[in-house]
């Protein structure tokens, strides 16, 4: 399984265990507060859960606009994109910098 279909199917079960829906009844394309009943607590809970889970920044402006599944998973890939982006290291490996003292 490749790195974006890992964080759908993590997504997919946080969401399923936080609202206690059956994981077989949702769709990308599925309201998260209104196919999947999660009130504003639940939203809370489902953006604290995912920003651990993938140790990313989850910001509330831009998670209001989210209202489907399919939104929330584009999301976290995106902002987990994101954060390799900025993980990656700076140097460059080839370059031997025990030179430099």
């Amino acid at each position: 399984m490749d790195r974006q279909n890992k964080i759908a199917h993590t997504v997919r079960e946080l969401i399923v265990y936080l609202l206690g829906v059956e994981g077989r009844e949702i769709r990308d394309d599925m309201s998260i507060r209104g196919d999947l009943g999660a009130d504003s607590l639940d939203m809370a809970e489902i953006i604290v859960m995912l920003g651990r889970e993938f140790d990313i920044n989850v910001y509330d402006e831009e998670v209001a606009q989210i209202t489907t599944l399919g939104e929330a998973i584009t999301y976290i890939q995106r902002q987990s994109d994101e954060r390799v982006v900025l993980d990656a290291p700076m140097m460059n490996p080839d370059y031997s910098y025990s030179a430099i003292s």
